[in-house]
């Protein structure tokens, strides 16, 4: 198998050690038949419609107005400032109000709840999202760490909201307590996480810009989780090359395949060239024709 992937005839060599010789040679010297890739297609008249497919072999991508997936949030809200030693808990952190914050996790009550409640946010974010050490030391206690399953996000006056870190329905379960007098949170847990689906494109109203983000998708780049959604990859068979505001081409990334990989659509304003990627030529390994002159077909004692 070895001399025929090079082009040469076993037969015409009888002794092993010889024949192990000329294919080292040969492989030595050999050179590339380059195939050709096959390539398809798909040409946009008109802006893509949310739950529309496109299918490229193995895998269907589905536009959508807006990405499948959700973070669990949960809110705090208040009606008033928060006193000495009350607690705030989220998903197994607590978090304690102290006029002078001596522990790790203590929290500095401010002036208002509206300062406290930055604090508190300073705290759960510690050298994370709001840049190493911020106000540790002072509007929070030294020895606080970032909490490692939400973010605080955005917050007002009387309120403050905390986010999960990662989409999905699991953080839905993340508790939420307190020991206030004037503060609570919405719902003993979080709420309102939804996890992802792959392969989701989102609509942009722009057939150019859909184009650049099924590109995007195929290729695993750009934003995941902006332009397509989180848990897209890379397409095992092919990869989107050039496109123009109106054409995108794919090519597989097997010589061997690629006119074995089917191209469907369920869109009204695009279409493929063909139901397959077509214009695949198999990549063939050549002997370089100095090098396999020398053998003389496996005569030449020499090699």
């Amino acid at each position: 198998m070895l001399a025929n992937s090079v082009g040469f005839d076993p037969t015409t060599i009888a002794n092993d050690s010889k024949l192990e010789n000329h294919l080292k040679y040969l492989i030595a010297n050999q050179s590339t038949m380059a195939g050709t890739l096959a390539t398809g297609t798909i040409t946009a008249s008109g802006i893509a419609v949310a739950a529309e497919t496109i299918t490229i072999g193995s895998v269907t991508y589905t536009w959508r107005a807006a990405l499948t997936g959700a973070k669990a949030t949960g809110t705090i809200t208040t009606t008033g400032n928060f006193s000495e030693g009350e607690t705030v808990s989220v998903e197994g952190q607590t978090y304690t109000f102290r006029a002078t914050p001596v522990s790790p996790y203590d929290i500095d009550i401010g002036g208002s709840a509206a300062a406290s409640l930055d604090n508190l946010k300073q705290a759960i974010n510690q050298g994370d999202t709001e840049g190493a050490g911020e106000g540790e030391g002072t509007n929070y206690g030294t020895g606080t760490l970032f909490h490692p399953l939400v973010t605080a996000t955005t917050n007002a006056n009387d309120s403050q909201i905390v986010q999960a870190r990662d989409f999905g329905t699991y953080a839905n379960r993340f508790m939420t307590s307190e020991t206030c007098a004037a503060a609570s949170w919405g719902a003993a847990t979080m709420t309102g996480g939804v996890a992802t689906i792959p392969n989701e494109i989102l609509t942009t109203g722009v057939a150019a810009t859909e184009l650049d983000s099924l590109k995007l998708a195929i290729n695993n780049s750009a934003t995941e989780g902006t332009e397509y959604s989180f848990g897209t990859k890379a397409h095992p068979q092919v990869t989107a090359e050039a496109n123009d505001n109106t054409t995108q081409v794919v090519t597989a990334r097997d010589f061997a395949v690629g006119e074995d990989i089917a191209s469907t659509k369920t869109m009204t304003n695009w279409a493929w060239g063909a139901t397959t990627l077509a214009s695949g030529v198999s990549d063939q390994n050549a002997v370089d024709a100095t090098a396999l002159a020398g053998t003389g077909k496996g005569q030449n004692a020499n090699v």
